[in-house]
C-alpha cells in the first residue's frame, strides 16, 4: 500500500494539500494502541484508511481490503464531495486514468471520414477518457476508452452516429 498507492505523486499532492495524514502502527504501545482501541481496530490488521472530522468522528466508512490507487481515489473524492469541497480537475483526470490502468474502462472503435475530426468530436463526450486515431482495413478509425459508469456502449454508439461515425 505504501509502496504503490501512497507514492503516486498526484495522490500524494492532494492528500498533503487537503488532509492531515496520520500513520498508526500496529503492535506499538502508547498512543498508537489507544487509537487502535478507539476505532476498534485489531492490532494485527491490514492497512486501513479512515477519514475523520476534527472531532474524530468518521466522515465515511473506512477503506479496507482495497490496496489499489483507484480505491483510495474513489474514497477521497467521496469525502471531498461530502464536505462540499471541490475536487481538483487533475484529481478527477487521475481517476479516469486509473480506470484505464485497472482495466475498468471500455473500448469502442468508430469508422470516421477523417480521424482527426473523429477524435475531436468523440472527445467531446464527457464519458470518453482517451482517443486514438488509426487505420483498420484501409479505413480511418478512432478508438476510444470510455467510462462505462457514465455511459453505456449503446448510448456512446448513438452519440457517435449523430456525429457521423459508425461503430466498427
Amino acid at each position: 500500500f505504501g509502496q504503490d498507492v501512497l507514492t503516486h505523486p498526484l495522490m500524494v499532492e492532494l492528500i498533503a494539500d487537503r488532509f492531515v495524514p496520520v500513520a498508526v502502527f500496529n503492535n506499538h504501545p502508547g498512543s498508537d494502541a489507544e487509537v487502535l482501541r478507539r476505532y476498534d481496530e485489531p492490532s494485527w490488521n491490514n492497512p486501513v484508511v479512515r477519514f475523520l472530522g476534527p472531532d474524530g468522528a468518521e466522515l465515511l466508512p473506512k477503506l479496507e481490503d482495497r490496496y489499489a490507487a483507484l480505491g483510495l481515489h474513489e474514497k477521497i473524492v467521496a469525502v471531498l464531495e461530502r464536505l462540499g469541497e471541490d475536487v481538483p480537475g487533475y484529481f478527477r483526470l487521475l481517476g479516469r486514468d486509473l480506470l484505464v490502468e485497472y482495466g475498468l474502462s471500455k473500448r469502442a472503435t468508430y469508422a470516421t471520414p477523417c480521424f482527426w475530426s473523429g477524435e475531436t468530436s468523440l472527445a467531446q463526450n464527457p464519458a470518453v477518457i482517451t482517443t486514438d486515431a488509426g487505420w483498420v482495413d484501409g479505413e480511418e478509425v478512432v478508438q476510444v476508452q470510455f467510462d462505462p459508469r457514465e455511459i453505456s456502449r449503446a448510448a456512446l454508439d448513438a452519440f457517435a452516429t449523430t456525429e457521423g461515425f459508425n461503430p466498427v
